[in-house]
């Protein structure tokens, strides 16, 4: 997975405004970090 592709899913993170949404995308992305260490 490539560092572009993961700024590009959180500037769209970014512009999600649903509470729900953001907060299972972070729970995903959060994932993705320790995922990929």
């Amino acid at each position: 997975m490539s560092f572009h592709k993961f700024g590009k899913a959180f500037f769209y993170f970014l512009k999600i405004n649903d509470i729900d949404s953001k907060f299972i995308m972070s729970i995903i992305i959060i994932y993705f970090v320790f995922y990929l260490k």
